[in-house]
């Protein structure tokens, strides 16, 4: 888990960013998600800590509230490594309502409940931006076959230059 003997510093770790006050990115401190590999666990671990205030967890994560260890065996598919873990609870956490809501939880049903909402709530928005894209591009083509239609444009546009030559 820790990249050094000291035990101070993750070795892997996923953190979002966020837009800073002069128009760069600033990393957000509010989360902190760290991976590791585990060669003798049988499946993924997800664990999610709400630190009862902000807690300095080394460089770059000094007011840390939500900490998120993955936990993943060695052979696993590509498409569920820890990494890839990460990852989907770094988009969940990215969203500051969320985080809100699991502030505001009480017990751990709802932090569940408040997660499985926002995923699905992504998904469904991911869905709706793919069919938008497919509705575009199908506008784009024509509905029909029409031969030289290429020709027939290129001439319609030079058309009235070449009658006042």
């Amino acid at each position: 888990i820790f990249s050094n003997s000291d035990m101070d510093m993750f070795a892997n770790t996923v953190q979002g960013t966020i837009e800073g006050d002069g128009g760069g990115h600033e990393v957000d401190q509010n989360w902190l998600c760290s991976t590791t590999e585990v060669p003798t666990l049988m499946n993924r671990v997800v664990g999610i800590s709400r630190m009862s205030r902000h807690t300095n967890m080394g460089e770059g994560a000094n007011e840390v509230k939500f900490f998120i260890l993955v936990l993943c065996p060695t052979n696993i598919k590509g498409t569920k490594t820890a990494l890839e873990t990460a990852r989907t609870f770094a988009t969940l956490f990215s969203d500051m309502s969320l985080r809100h809501s699991l502030l505001e939880s009480q017990v751990d049903l709802e932090v569940k409940a408040y997660i499985r909402k926002a995923a699905h709530d992504i998904s469904n928005r991911q869905e709706k931006a793919e069919i938008d894209m497919s509705k575009t591009e199908a506008d784009n083509e024509p509905s029909f076959l029409q031969p030289f239609r290429g020709i027939r444009d290129d001439l319609a546009r030079r058309l009235p230059y070449y009658w006042s030559d």
